[in-house]
């Protein structure tokens, strides 16, 4: 009985977790959705640069992003409520003056009033809590242009201004005789 007890726990042991979902990664921008009491439109802005508070990414994460890559606590990513996906920035942590380079790769944070949602990762290199239910950190939160264009036109996204429809006849022109009184 003991055998057959300790050889169960050795094959419990050795199981694996059935693999998650395909990533298939992606560009996205998104319809307006409701998260946290508020509506978010999502947007292409390659200008972003805007302060305010960043939060940890909660533990029961979805296994795959926003734009489809898989969650991984170590990588350097966040979660932004309106910006294209993925997108590269800069944050700068207000209180230490820590700063990193990141992707932005997901929606969030659900909570009101916040700005970014970090990976366990993130936080710790930029000198933030990295237990549920730390305090936000006042960051600043910059988009790298030239780094997400690239990153937008290597997924396959519209370059900025191209035009996704178009007639396919000849456009034709007709005078109007003038209007009546």
């Amino acid at each position: 009985m003991r055998r057959a007890a300790m050889l169960l726990l050795l094959a419990l042991a050795t199981c694996q977790r059935p693999p998650g979902p395909a990533p298939v990664p992606h560009y996205v921008v998104g319809a307006p959705y409701p998260s946290g009491g508020s509506w978010h439109y999502p947007r292409e802005d390659f200008g972003y640069d805007r302060t305010g508070l960043a939060t940890l990414r909660p533990a029961d994460a979805p296994a795959l992003t926003a734009d489809g890559e898989r969650y991984d606590p170590d990588a350097m990513a966040a979660g932004h409520s309106t910006l294209q996906l993925p997108a590269i920035a800069e944050v700068t942590d207000l209180r230490t003056g820590r700063q990193v380079r990141l992707r932005v790769n997901d929606r969030g944070p659900a909570a009101p009033g916040r700005l970014l949602e970090l990976t366990p990762r993130v936080a710790a290199l930029l000198g933030m809590g990295t237990q549920a239910g730390a305090p936000p950190d006042p960051v600043r939160v910059r988009v790298l242009p030239a780094e997400s264009h690239a990153l937008a036109e290597a997924l396959g996204a519209l370059p900025e201004g191209a035009i996704a429809t178009a007639p396919r006849e000849a456009v034709a022109a007709e005078t109007l005789a003038p209007p009546q009184g």
